[in-house]
């Protein structure tokens, strides 16, 4: 679920696919590629899947890392989130366009615009206009912050909560929705959204070992780390679980994979051929499916989702047309996505991971100079936050706070994306401005407090 500052960032583009079936790498070059990004110091681990026609490849590297080693899946929750949905919609359990608010508990209030009501179509489509994230997730750890956000202060937000768009009238990608949409599907059957899953998909797809850290429960993950090389938390999840919170191996995942692919045979391909169906068009390459992700180039559709969190990235891509699938999970905050399409299409250029960036050490003085508000655009603020001794925190409106990183006593970088911050005095040296500097633009942000 990464996640990223929403106004500073899109989605890179996927390598248009060919009208046929492109290459595949042979498997030395595909254990080259793991092997030179596991030689980083920042990627302790990767495990690598592929399903190409009858064949399947498996590759795992780094430190106790194999097969049956668990892995925070991040945003792939969605597509499995998705997929119950569609299958609900199968059995005639629910209907695409029934508003979300018919399946949640009883006093429930759920915000419309002109009169449009959020429908759970709208919610796997990521077009409810419900933010990315609720402007009340304020959790006790910050390294953890799903843990504490439970039905009480979902419902509290759907209650307060204006729409500033229309359901289904444009694309904004949403944990929130994802996680609503997992919500309610629990709701509307009795069963935990964990129970519904393994009834539903990980029983029929013989997933044994694929679930989620509950809170207050310990994770069994590998232990992940941060873009910087840090070992950090595990993630747990209680209502937005549909957004984000599952782990799994790369056994049980080629499974899903491999059910993904096939949308004619198996006991999920009537639900998975009305997930990867084009939903919502985005734009000219781009459209939704339910939880999927459809990107269409040359005569050939990719479906795919990655996946991040605190500690682990993720990449599923699935080409129907070829019967090939690719998967790639790491214990590791750097993208593998690159990685996961080239496993399909050997014209996707895997580029080398981004060099480690040094930090300065400043002393508690200097870092107290900066925690303020800094307004980048009316309805956009950069809060600045205070991280100890060791730097600042981030945190843009409506969305996940992250650390930011000395690299002078006035300079400061992201280490989750391609991003950095300056600040900039007065005339009488007060801190007055922010500057934030991404793919060679300057933006300012005046502080406000």
């Amino acid at each position: 679920m990464s996640f990223l500052l929403t106004l500073l960032l899109s989605l890179r583009p996927v390598q248009a696919p060919r009208s046929e079936p492109p290459p595949i790498l042979s498997a030395d070059s595909v254990r080259a590629l793991v092997a030179a990004r596991v030689g980083h110091p920042r990627v302790p681990g990767i495990v690598v899947g592929r399903i190409a026609g009858a064949e399947m490849l498996r590759l795992s590297e780094g430190e106790g890392i194999s097969g049956s080693t668990l892995f925070e899946i991040g945003s792939i929750t969605k597509a499995f989130t998705g997929v119950l949905l569609a299958d609900m919609v199968v059995r005639g359990e629910v209907a695409l366009d029934d508003p979300v608010a018919k399946y949640l508990p009883p006093g429930t209030r759920v915000p419309e615009r002109d009169g449009i009501p959020i429908t759970l179509r709208h919610l796997a489509t990521h077009t409810s206009g419900l933010p990315r994230l609720p402007d009340n997730l304020a959790p006790q750890d910050w390294d953890d912050p799903y843990a504490d956000y439970d039905a009480a202060r979902l419902v509290a937000f759907l209650a307060a909560h204006q729409l500033r768009r229309k359901p289904g009238a444009s694309y904004e990608y949403s944990n929130l929705g994802g996680g609503l949409l997992g919500f309610a599907l629990a709701h509307r059957t009795g069963a935990s959204y964990g129970e519904l899953l393994r009834k539903r998909i990980f029983e029929p797809l013989r997933m044994r070992e694929t679930g989620f850290a509950e809170s207050g429960k310990p994770a069994r993950t590998i232990t992940g780390h941060n873009s910087m090389g840090e070992p950090v938390p595990a993630w747990h999840f209680d209502a937005l679980a549909g957004a984000g919170a599952l782990h799994s191996t790369l056994e049980d995942m080629l499974g899903f994979a491999a059910a993904a692919r096939d949308t004619v045979h198996g006991p999920l391909a009537r639900a998975m051929a009305l997930s990867q169906r084009d939903m919502f068009r985005v734009d000219s390459t781009t459209s939704i499916g339910l939880g999927w992700h459809r990107r269409t180039r040359g005569g050939r559709t990719l479906i795919w989702h990655n996946g991040g969190t605190g500690g682990f990235r993720s990449m599923l891509v699935v080409d129907p047309g070829s019967a090939r699938a690719g998967l790639v999970l790491a214990n590791s905050a750097l993208s593998q996505d690159e990685l996961g399409l080239a496993l399909l299409d050997p014209a996707v250029k895997v580029p080398p991971l981004p060099p480690a960036r040094t930090t300065v050490p400043l002393d508690s003085a200097t870092l107290a100079r900066y925690p303020a508000q800094y307004r980048l655009a009316p309805n956009f603020v950069i809060s600045i936050t205070p991280r100890g001794q060791a730097g600042l925190y981030l945190q843009a409106t409506g969305q996940q706070r992250l650390r930011l990183y000395p690299s002078s006593a006035t300079e400061f970088f992201l280490s989750e994306v391609a991003a950095s911050i300056s600040f900039e005095t007065d005339s009488t040296g007060r801190v007055a401005t922010l500057v934030l500097h991404q793919n060679g633009a300057q933006q300012r942000a005046v502080r406000e407090r």
